[in-house]
């Protein structure tokens, strides 16, 4: 795929720099064609067109994912069908904290940005949106609760 990319950059860059050429040779003046002798066409083989690497690995974000801190709190997120929940457990007692939208298509390093979904349950989050940061096989956010705020990273379950 990078290759059918870099090969169609090429193109768009060749027939830019004909256009500009066949621009230059025919502008045009208030007066009509501007002449056109030997010394307004320069001749140049050189192309100077850098091609960028595109190396955006993406990953399907759906399924389970959990955090675990040893504290007896474990987190557990599932992302499926545009939607992320995630809730707070310990023992036997089981929290919604967050229940929202969510792409489940991104790469490393891309914040996903999710929004409340309204439902006829109790929430913790107050909030109306949330980011989450995907990396290599985690999801990142930030997770407040009594003023106190701290990161949790989501690994698959």
């Amino acid at each position: 795929m990078p290759k059918k990319i870099a090969a169609g950059v090429f193109s768009i860059v060749v027939i830019a720099s004909a256009i500009v050429v066949v621009l230059r040779l025919f502008s045009l003046s208030p007066e009509g064609a501007t002449p056109v002798n030997s010394s307004t066409i320069s001749s140049s083989t050189e192309t100077t067109a850098s091609v960028p690497e595109i190396n955006t690995p993406v990953q399907n974000l759906n399924g389970d994912w959990m955090a675990d801190d040893g504290s007896g709190v474990i987190i557990r997120g599932v992302v499926k069908d545009g939607q992320i929940t995630l809730t707070l457990n310990k023992e036997n007692a089981k929290m919604l904290y967050w229940f929202g939208t969510f792409q489940p298509i991104a790469g490393p390093g891309n914040i996903v940005k999710s929004v409340g979904i309204e439902i006829p349950k109790a929430v913790l989050s107050t909030a109306t949106s949330k980011d989450f940061v995907v990396g290599e096989n985690t999801i990142s956010f930030e997770l407040s609760a009594a003023g106190n705020t701290t990161i949790v990273e989501l690994r698959r379950a």
